[in-house]
């Protein structure tokens, strides 16, 4: 019988490369009109409990009961946070989880510890400081240049999503500061297992997030083995901060790749990741770690490396054949593909055109740039052999235009494209 995967949390992606490989799939959603719900290769199963309480483990539990060789995969933070604590602390059987140890999670979620762990391992990173104190305030505003990026530690267990912002000076450090410890509130069950997430920190700000926002994302097996592939962020939505809406292949920076993979190693992690550099001066700072299936997936799937596929080989215990698909994820030479969300895209453009920030012609180049890429462009929801995702997310997308026009607009009548 094959082992079924369970998928927790949110994300679409992931289900692509093993539903095409007749994997059984399995989802818990309230929501129907989730992307998720909708795909041909998933089957709903009653929607968990919210991930922080305690009836949370009851449901796993009962899933893993009625699932005989379920693999249980995380897609987002906060729940991989949560299995990981879980396997660690209650399931002596981890071989039912894709998820990463406790500790190897708490570090790639904390940036403070992410930081500093980059420090031990030689990679380069924008230097940071934990603004814990007055004592973190004055030497961030010593050692750091300004402006400097604050911004929280971590989005798990974070009651209300914030965003960072920009510091000019040490008044408007310590500012913010006091504006995140009071204002920044987090779920008790998270600082308890990691006090420091409370605290903020201060981070070199890096200027044009744009084309220097370089992906490297791949597998890394309990055996060493590995492979990676690489892709640059084009835009974001909103512009300046935000998600990437369109991105393309790109080849891989061995330096930077063979830094991560030590990263990693050092860290105690094997499984999927994703990480996100900004280029400064030619050189690749990484500033973000995702150890959980990402936006953006399709793009690997594309080249041969079907990151959800193999964290179900090696959490099933078919590591030959592990091994076996990564050597031929590494064989396969870079493809020229771009990754979009449509919907997203199309709002982006009309907003930009309506505010002045895009003038017709540069639309036009935009339009012209995908038409010419449109044979080796994959799509977010949408796919020829899964439709309905695809039609369920534009609905989405236009329902938000109108229940919630006010950040609808903030996000696309921004001022212009960077391409």
């Amino acid at each position: 019988m094959t082992p079924p995967i369970v998928l927790v949390g949110g994300g679409f992606e992931s289900v692509r490369g093993p539903g095409r490989r007749g994997i059984p799939i399995y989802a818990g959603t309230r929501d129907w009109r989730v992307p998720l719900r909708s795909s041909k290769y998933v089957t709903a199963i009653p929607a968990p409990p919210s991930i922080w309480s305690e009836k949370f483990t009851g449901w796993l539990e009962s899933v893993l009961r009625d699932l005989p060789g379920a693999v249980v995969v995380p897609l987002n933070d906060d729940v991989a946070w949560r299995l990981s604590s879980y396997v660690e602390l209650e399931d002596p059987d981890s071989r039912h989880f894709a998820v990463g140890s406790f500790a190897s999670v708490r570090i790639a979620n904390l940036k403070g510890r992410l930081a500093e762990a980059c420090g031990i391992g030689g990679v380069p990173t924008p230097a940071t400081v934990v603004l814990s104190d007055d004592a973190s305030l004055e030497e961030a505003a010593g050692r750091l240049s300004f402006p400097l990026a604050v911004k929280p530690q971590t989005r798990v267990g974070m009651q209300h999503w914030t965003r960072g912002r920009v510091v000019r000076n040490p008044r408007e450090l310590a500012e913010a500061a006091a504006w995140f410890r009071c204002e920044v509130r987090y779920r008790e069950a998270l600082l308890e297992d990691a006090p420091d997430a409370a605290f903020p920190i201060a981070q070199e700000f890096i200027r044009r997030p744009g084309p220097e926002v370089y992906h490297i994302a791949g597998y890394l097996a309990a055996s060493g083995s590995s492979a990676v592939k690489a892709h640059r962020k084009l835009l974001q939505v909103p512009l300046r901060f935000g998600s990437g809406v369109l991105f393309e292949t790109a080849p891989v920076n061995e330096v930077a790749a063979a830094g991560l993979l030590r990263l990693l190693a050092q860290i105690g992690y094997h499984g999927m990741f994703e990480a996100e550099f900004l280029e400064q001066n030619g050189e690749p700072l990484l500033i973000d770690l995702n150890v959980r299936p990402y936006n953006g997936m399709s793009l690997e799937l594309a080249q041969g490396l079907d990151l959800m596929s193999l964290a179900w080989l090696e959490a099933s215990g078919q590591c030959e054949q592990l091994e076996a698909e990564l050597a031929a994820a590494r064989a396969v030479p870079l493809r020229e593909v771009v990754w979009a969300d449509q919907a997203v895209l199309a709002s982006l453009m009309a907003g930009q055109l309506l505010s002045g920030g895009m003038t017709p012609r540069e639309a036009g180049g935009h339009l012209a740039w995908l038409w010419r890429h449109r044979s080796h462009t994959v799509s977010h929801y949408f796919s020829r052999d899964d439709l309905r995702p695809g039609f369920m997310h534009l609905l989405r997308h236009a329902r938000s235009a109108v229940t919630r026009p006010r950040e609808f607009a903030g996000h696309y009548l921004r001022r212009g494209l960077d391409r």
